[in-house]
């Protein structure tokens, strides 16, 4: 059977032809050619996310790198005796920041009468103030907390009747200690 007769002669086997090569051509492309684009999709996102590993990999490796430099600085600075301690402080700026921590807890202070040394026993401070008793051991942190380098002796807890309560102790000022100096081992230069 004819079709068409102008410009040019289509039969209806043509376009059966043009239907099937058609059909043919769909099938390819959801067989053949959509699943490699899907798969070079993931392969694409996969690349992306072994970039973004590697990259953290880097960091985290320059990271480590960083630590073991410090804390073979820190192993070779004890080896040495070396201490990394502040420098030591006067009597009068012991005072200065027992009484100002003191004052940022809460607490009144009444009195603090500064204590004898005796010998080897460093000099200290007897500290009398009224608070909550919330305040004496927030107080009792802070000292802790700042300033490593002295002891409470001993210290007292007077409630009042009206919720108020004294303090009372007596804190040491230790001094600190001179490291070691690295003996050097001469036994080569004996007779």
């Amino acid at each position: 059977m004819i079709i068409a007769r102008r410009p040019c002669l289509i039969f209806d086997v043509d376009l059966i032809g043009l239907a099937a090569l058609l059909g043919l051509a769909a099938m390819a492309w959801f067989v053949a050619i959509r699943p490699q684009q899907q798969d070079a999709r993931k392969l694409a996102q996969l690349a992306l996310q072994l970039d973004q590993a590697r990259l953290t990999l880097q960091q985290k490796r320059d990271q480590l790198r960083a630590v073991q430099d410090q804390t073979e600085r820190l192993a070779g600075l004890l080896a040495r005796g070396k201490r990394t301690e502040p420098p030591a402080r006067s009597m009068a700026e012991h005072v200065s920041l027992v009484l100002a921590a003191a004052g940022r807890c809460g607490l009144d202070v009444m009195d603090f009468p500064p204590t004898d040394p005796s010998g080897d026993d460093p000099a200290g401070l007897t500290l009398r103030c009224r608070g909550s008793s919330r305040a004496f051991l927030e107080f009792l942190r802070t000292c802790a907390r700042r300033e490593p380098r002295h002891r409470i002796e001993r210290f007292a807890i007077r409630a009042r009747g009206d919720g108020v309560c004294e303090l009372e102790c007596v804190m040491r000022f230790i001094k600190p200690t001179q490291p070691p100096e690295a003996s050097s081992d001469r036994s080569g230069d004996q007779p």
